[in-house]
């Protein structure tokens, strides 16, 4: 009986754990969205290792292959398993390039970080 009160009261149990997946969901886009912008700053302490030259163009490549192939809205998006297997490349790729800059924790962390989210994201059936 108390089950009841309970949830009579409080709305049923079935509509708090969807707004709980929703809103874990959109922490996991959010948290996506700033590893994307950490990975271009990556890039760009990357090639400024290197030369001013590829500070830049690294970074605006990479923006412009997300924008254009991977990003939610991009007008030519790839398909999964396709996208997640670009993703997980390009992850690695920025936390080698990173690591080999000098910063090889910062670079292991970004990797590996960005990497679990591709998958979460994928798990909680995120269009992200």
């Amino acid at each position: 009986m108390t089950g009841f009160v309970l949830a009579s009261r409080h709305g049923c149990g079935h509509e708090r754990s969807a707004d709980a997946r929703k809103a874990s969901m959109k922490g996991l886009e959010a948290l996506r969205f700033l590893l994307e912008l950490c990975a271009v700053a990556a890039l760009a302490i990357a090639g400024a290792s290197a030369s001013w030259v590829l500070a830049i163009l690294l970074p605006l490549a990479l923006i412009i292959f997300w924008g254009r192939f991977i990003a939610p809205k991009a007008a030519r998006r790839l398909r999964d398993p396709l996208r997640l297997g670009i993703e997980i490349v390009i992850f690695t790729a920025v936390g080698t390039s990173l690591a080999i800059a000098g910063r090889p924790i910062a670079g292991v962390a970004l990797a590996v970080l960005s990497i679990a989210v591709a998958l979460a994201l994928r798990a909680t059936g995120s269009r992200a």
